[in-house]
């Protein structure tokens, strides 16, 4: 049974002071019209505390704060934010806690519901390896349903285990079952075949034989939370009937269903290969005729590229990919904006982050073959982490600034060329540094951030909600 923790929000009210964990607003009141009346102190609750945040320059501020919630105090910065759309006009953020699995629903007016998506007692999933066994890496959780349109999540993590043995898996957590999955030791190790892979090299027979190892992988749901992909990277090695192995790493999509894997890329070695590109799949867009754009980052001595493939509606490869080389890539945004669609990029380089844009057709667009730097005017350097939305006819941008994964959030009203058109507002505490965000627009043409802020000891999970006026 699906376990919920939920939470209904207080009525409205306003707490004057430092910035504190917020939602917003008011539906009666229309972004352009200017703030409203604040509401009286009295109808507040103690589990709900609205308050006023300072904007980022002096001024009118471009919005207000009028409600917040704290959901955690032990949210998994790595396993971040991954956000996804369920019926019902629901938005719904996959997360940990620690290391379990967690879904944050609200409704398209802002109420929102943590829910603890069933899983197994006794599933690997629910048994992560002790600390004097390994250690678990939650990579990342994506919302979904299940057959039976309950809330549920598919959950991407590795077990590293200090006997050299490793678990790769992208798996629903109600089964903890899936094809996407790896477990025991590597195939290559030292310069010679090891593992599953040893094995049948040594076998005294002709019988050719497939040996696979995923060693990476990551969960797409479409909007609607149903049709579910993946995409990932795994070492073969193929043993011929004249005994010969050849070995390579491919790049490929599973596009579901039990179909076969889809090769994006493959790199074919001269003996055992020793070093092993790092592939980890980062964002996907479903665009309007029901093709994809995927997005991916290598890493492979000491150089990261950003990956682009455009996909058929049955996720085969219908473009070549497109690459772009520079700094660590952090983020991959696409965001669609009326006819448009953004693509945009944040890189991380030693202590700083910085932004890269491409502008292209929301209805099937071709791979850009370049990206832009994108400075925002007003904005001090090291810009990160962005998000972008259409709130009624405005169109707002958030971004972090500061050191990347310790910066302070930040909320523009932007122009078409994502400029901001006034002083930006500041969403988190300035006491404070936020490690990753999620911007949404709700139907009241409020605005809606859940961000994970770093904490001692802890990392919490908070959301705000925002109304913003044009001025």
């Amino acid at each position: 049974m699906t376990r919920r923790l939920g939470f209904r929000h207080a009525p409205r009210l306003l707490v004057l002071g430092t910035v504190l964990l917020a939602f917003a607003c008011s539906k009666k009141t229309p972004p352009s019209s200017g703030p409203p009346a604040e509401p009286s102190a009295s109808a507040s609750k103690p589990e709900t505390r609205a308050s006023a945040s300072a904007s980022a320059a002096a001024g009118p501020s471009l919005c207000k704060v009028t409600q917040e919630k704290r959901w955690l105090r032990w949210a998994n910065r790595e396993a971040g934010l991954t956000f996804g759309t369920l019926p019902n006009g629901r938005l719904a953020l996959g997360l940990a806690d620690g290391e379990r699995p967690r879904v944050l629903v609200f409704n398209r007016l802002g109420t929102g519901e943590l829910i603890e998506p069933a899983m197994p007692s006794k599933s690997a999933l629910s048994m992560p390896p002790s600390a004097s066994v390994g250690r678990r890496r939650v990579l990342r959780v994506t919302p979904a349903l299940d057959a039976s349109g309950a809330v549920t999540a598919y959950v991407d993590y590795r077990d590293e285990r200090s006997d050299g043995r490793r678990r790769v898996a992208c798996v629903p957590t109600a089964t903890d079952q899936s094809r996407l999955v790896f477990d025991g030791e590597p195939l290559a190790k030292d310069g010679k075949p090891a593992g599953l892979a040893g094995e049948v090299a040594a076998a005294g027979t002709d019988k050719p034989e497939l040996v696979t190892e995923v060693r990476d992988c990551r969960t797409f749901v479409d909007p609607g939370g149903s049709r579910v992909w993946a995409a990932g990277g795994r070492l073969v090695m193929e043993k011929l009937p004249n005994r010969t192995l050849k070995w390579r790493w491919e790049w490929f999509v599973d596009p579901g269903d039990d179909r076969p894997y889809v090769v994006l890329h493959r790199v074919e070695f001269e003996g055992v290969p020793t070093e092993l590109p790092e592939y980890e799949p980062l964002s996907a867009q479903r665009l309007e005729d029901g093709t994809y754009l995927l997005a991916a980052r290598q890493l492979q001595s000491g150089t990261q590229t950003l990956w682009l493939w455009g996909l058929g509606a049955d996720r085969a490869k219908r473009t070549e990919p497109q690459s772009y080389p520079g700094p660590a890539v952090a983020d991959v945004l696409f965001a669609p904006d009326g006819t448009d669609l953004w693509l945009l990029v944040s890189r991380d380089s030693t202590e700083s982050q910085a932004l890269s844009a491409a502008k292209l057709p929301a209805a099937a667009p071709g791979l850009p073959t370049e990206l832009s730097p994108l400075s925002l005017r007003g904005a001090p350097g090291h810009v990160g982490s962005p998000g972008l939305v259409r709130a009624k006819d405005h169109r707002f941008l958030s971004y972090q600034v500061g050191p990347p994964g310790k910066g302070q959030l930040m909320v523009a009203l932007a122009d078409e060329q994502l400029q901001p058109q006034q002083a930006a507002f500041l969403v988190s505490d300035p006491e404070e540094t936020v490690y990753t965000s999620r911007l949404v627009a709700l139907d009241s043409g409020e605005l809606l951030l859940v961000y994970i802020q770093n904490g001692a000891p802890g990392a919490d999970l908070i959301s705000k909600r925002l109304t913003c006026w044009a001025r």
